[in-house]
This record gives C-alpha cells, sequence and structure tokens, in this order.
C-alpha cells in the first residue's frame, strides 16, 4: 500500500488563483521564487536498509509564495482545516487570525484578534477546535480586517 505524506501546506496557484493543498517544495534555484505545492506519495519499500526510497510526486502546481500557508494538524467545528492566515471565528464572535507564534521559548499556532494589536489575547478557551469557525482567509476575505 501506498503512504501519503502528511506535511499540508496550501498556496494559490499562479495560474489561476484557486487554492492548492499538499507537500511544498521549492526549485531550489538561487535568487527566484519558484514554490510548488502537490502531493508526494512513497512507493512501497523493497529494497535493503541502504536502499533509496521511490516517492512520486503528483497534481505540483507552482503557487504564489505570499499565500503560502502552514496546517495547524486542527479542524474547526465544522470539520474544516484550519491553516495559518485563517481567520476564525470564536464561541464568543470574535474574529482572530491565526498565525505562527516563536517567542522567548515557545512557538506554535496561535490567535491574534483582528480588533486589537495584542499578540497575547484572552483565549476564550480558544485552542479547543470545537468552540471555532473558519469564516474566511486573509487572502480571500480581507474586508473582514476592517471588521
Amino acid at each position: 500500500m501506498n503512504q501519503v505524506l502528511n506535511i499540508k501546506y496550501r498556496g494559490k496557484r499562479r495560474d489561476n488563483g484557486e487554492w492548492v493543498e499538499g507537500y511544498l517544495f521549492d526549485d531550489g534555484m538561487v535568487n527566484v521564487e519558484h514554490y510548488f505545492i502537490g502531493i508526494l506519495v512513497i512507493e512501497p519499500y523493497k529494497g535493503t536498509a541502504d536502499d533509496d526510497w521511490d516517492i512520486t510526486g503528483t497534481y505540483f502546481y507552482e503557487v504564489d509564495p505570499e499565500t503560502i500557508c502552514q496546517s495547524t494538524g486542527k479542524y474547526d467545528k465544522n470539520h474544516k482545516e484550519i491553516y495559518t492566515n485563517d481567520i476564525v471565528k470564536t464561541k464568543y464572535g470574535r474574529l482572530c487570525i491565526i498565525k505562527w507564534f516563536s517567542a522567548s521559548g515557545y512557538c506554535g499556532f496561535d490567535f491574534y484578534p483582528i480588533e486589537c494589536d495584542n499578540p497575547y489575547p484572552d483565549k476564550y478557551d480558544l485552542w479547543y477546535y470545537q468552540n471555532l469557525e473558519v469564516i474566511g482567509s486573509v487572502f480571500d476575505n480581507p474586508g473582514l480586517l476592517k471588521m
């Protein structure tokens, strides 16, 4: 049986602006920003310990690097996957943006309320995902950032 790598990113395709999800890689060129997202499949291993693995890439599309978002690995109350740059609504109606946070020995995904600049919001049980609802992204719904 083939295994699909579960390293999830998403980005907007350069050719048509649609979202694509999967594994992220660049083309390895220096001073050129070409990023691609697609699916990597590890083929069944049939060799010895020092053999190479067979990996197949499918459905890869070039994406706009400004739109690349990483999956948090969590799902909202409607079973929708939560990514960085998603706008979520808490059960109390507060709108927040999901971002990567790193400072003072702590790193992870965090919530930034839209209506204030406080990077350490009162959590309101925010990381209980069943209390959250993804209502858009900063790329598709910029109007929500002005609420």
